[in-house]
């Protein structure tokens, strides 16, 4: 038995205000930002946030760090803020951050580490997530340990209310850590070089 599938044209209105949203209403093309938006029945969603589309990307050194011997060195990049207007019909923001992290020497711990925090347009940044391990050295009886890695570190950000209401600024870090542990600590090194920072929202 067959199936008659009857197909009707997508409607899409070019216009530079928003239009009244009625039964026919389906696609909306801005002609002042050249944006395309959706109706869900009672308002205009951007259709580049709601698909989950990338909102920014930085190859900058501005997070590369570096650490020889104990201590700590933390570098950040904070991103442009996004509008509640483009993070209409987003619930998340997807943070990744790809590139070169390396510890290396005898005993003491290494470590690489990111976090991210974010905050709504004039409020003060919090922890997205605290630091979490992108790589770790530790003792092994006085042997040198090199580790490198070169993956893809991700984090999924939930938009608070706050957030979806008054927009939302992102900033990424970085941190190159050596413990203090005794003779190994002088030769013990921590770095990390970016390669890719991508920001971008989903549904």
């Amino acid at each position: 038995m067959g199936l008659n599938l009857i197909s009707f044209p997508t409607i899409i209105q070019k216009q530079a205000a928003a239009p009244t949203i009625n039964s026919n209403s389906v696609l909306w093309r801005d002609t002042d930002d050249d944006k395309l938006y959706f109706s869900d029945g009672t308002s205009w969603n951007d259709m580049a946030a709601s698909s989950g589309g990338i909102k920014q990307i930085s190859v900058a050194a501005t997070i590369n760090t570096s650490q020889t011997g104990y201590g700590t060195n933390e570098a950040s990049e904070e991103f442009t803020a996004i509008s509640a207007a483009d993070l209409a019909g987003a619930n998340y923001v997807i943070c990744e951050i790809t590139g070169f992290a390396k510890v290396s020497g005898p005993r003491g711990n290494s470590y690489v580490q990111h976090k991210v925090q974010t905050k709504e347009i004039g409020g003060v940044y919090a922890d997205s997530t605290g630091y979490q391990n992108k790589i770790l050295s530790g003792p092994i009886n006085s042997v040198d340990d090199d580790l490198t890695s070169g993956d893809t570190w991700k984090w999924v950000h939930t938009l608070t209310a706050g957030e979806k209401t008054n927009g939302i600024q992102v900033k990424f870090f970085a941190n190159s850590y050596v413990d203090n542990n005794g003779s190994g600590s002088p030769g013990q090194t921590s770095e990390f070089t970016n390669k890719q920072i991508i920001l971008s929202l989903a549904p």
